[in-house]
């Protein structure tokens, strides 16, 4: 520092209060002087609209409303106003880690998203962004390349969006994106190869109903940190369960491929697919314990079923394409609902043994057929024989009040079965106070079939 300014600095020093050089703090403000603690708890009583001026007054306010207003958690987006102040937002509050954009009032005009995700790029620290059901509310025009700035997002919902194009490429500028949910997204492209930078991260993909969405379920084999994967009604895409090896989806605890072409979802395309698809179901659920209950596996390894001696789950049905299908629902109970064919496949825990048998869909007095096992029957002191002993006598009184056909280790032709289900007619009244006994589910007393239209 040179000595004219030293001289300089001692003059302004001597200066009284009311002649000396403005600084970046004025001090001769009313509001310059107040402590930081007193501007915070000022900022505090104002809403989102006057904290932003607030905030424009100098840096020391700026700093004041940061810390007062949502410095961390959820901004909720409902009216156009905030949509359009959002790049102020995230200016004056750069702390914000989730933007929940819905609700907004109803418009009829097109509405560019980009206008208002563009702005979203000043939300530094961003980590959730959601923007699902925008279509409910606008019609939407634009693409979410505008998101591409976030790189600290970790989840991110478009859910319901089917106006907008989205490919799973756009993913590639989250390195550390955890979960991603895009139901009913028409317009969403991209195959699941593209998101091979996330299989050490992602833990929820969600894309039901994506159905240009292309690739194959082995793709997502190797994502260690992978809990729900949910592709129902992605028709395109391919594979199988029966390539899942040992140490693949290491994490999984939902699966659902209904309806799509993964060889394990449903419709079953033959009889003869049976035994193949069982076993690949059944090595699937050995393989991974941890998988839980979802739409197409209801109960075999969620907690209120853990310890039922007895349980069964739908795999699926065959597909009325095939031409091994018959619809002969000829037969109401007495509560008015229709008896199918045993052409559905279900997948059966008995204790610690698993197996296999068609049945229809329903309760006991619905025609099942045999039960084939897919492992070892469990031997006196075995862990879990207890349990096998007390499923086999459920299993026992399920046979003996259905409309059996456990004779049979496939499902009957169409002759075959509407000559049984005469038959069973006559004897599915029986043993009802036997099922009370054993504590199952009661039955109607007037559990009765009747023909309808022979």
């Amino acid at each position: 520092m040179s000595d004219n300014h030293k001289e300089y600095e001692e003059e302004e020093r001597e200066q009284p209060a009311s002649k000396r050089r403005k600084t970046n703090v004025d001090e001769t403000s009313p509001f310059g002087a107040l402590g930081h603690d007193l501007l915070v708890k000022v900022v505090r009583f104002l809403d989102w609209k006057r904290a932003l001026i607030f905030a424009r007054v100098s840096k020391n306010f700026k700093e004041a409303a940061q810390r007062a207003k949502i410095p961390r958690g959820i901004l909720r987006v409902s009216t156009c106003e905030i949509g359009e102040r959002l790049g102020e937002i995230g200016e004056v509050f750069p702390a914000i880690e989730g933007v929940v954009v819905r609700d907004f009032p109803r418009v009829d005009r097109p509405t560019p998203l980009n206008l208002y995700l563009a702005k979203l790029g000043t939300f530094l620290n961003l980590k959730e962004l959601d923007l699902s059901n925008w279509s409910s509310r606008f019609r939407l025009v634009g693409s979410y390349s505008a998101l591409q700035p976030l790189h600290k997002l970790q989840s991110l919902n478009i859910s319901n969006n089917g106006d907008f194009r989205f490919n799973l490429g756009v993913l590639s500028a989250f390195p550390y994106l955890k979960h991603f949910s895009a139901r009913w997204c028409s317009l969403l492209m991209g195959d699941l190869k593209d998101l091979g930078h996330l299989c050490d991260h992602l833990e929820t993909l969600e894309l039901d109903r994506c159905e240009s969405v292309t690739g194959s379920l082995g793709d997502m084999a190797n994502f260690t940190a992978l809990k729900i994967l949910s592709l129902s009604y992605c028709r395109s895409v391919r594979g199988g369960i029966r390539a899942i090896k040992p140490g693949q989806f290491a994490s999984l605890r939902q699966l659902d491929i209904s309806e799509t072409r993964i060889y394990g979802g449903q419709p079953i395309e033959a009889i003869s697919d049976d035994a193949v698809l069982a076993s690949a179901w059944h090595r699937l659920f050995t393989t991974l314990p941890s998988l839980e209950e979802t739409d197409s596996w209801r109960g075999l390894h969620s907690a209120d079923n853990l310890d039922d001696p007895y349980t069964s789950v739908w795999i699926g049905s065959l597909d009325d394409s095939s031409p091994e299908f018959y619809y002969s629902a000829l037969f109401s109970s007495s509560a008015g609902d229709r008896i199918r064919p045993p052409l559905d496949l279900y997948l059966c825990r008995v204790g610690p043994r698993f197996g296999y048998r068609w049945g229809s869909s329903g309760g006991i007095g619905w025609p099942v057929t045999k039960m084939i096992w897919l492992d070892t029957e469990p031997r006196p002191g075995d862990i879990g024989y207890e349990k096998y002993r007390s499923g086999l006598e459920m299993l026992e009184v399920e046979d003996n009040e259905s409309c059996t056909f456990t004779d049979l280790r496939k499902p009957p032709s169409e002759e075959e079965y509407l000559t049984r289900m005469h038959e069973c007619g006559m004897q599915t009244r029986r043993s009802v106070l036997r099922l009370r006994l054993l504590r199952m589910p009661p039955l109607d007393d007037d559990f009765s079939f009747l023909e309808d239209g022979l």
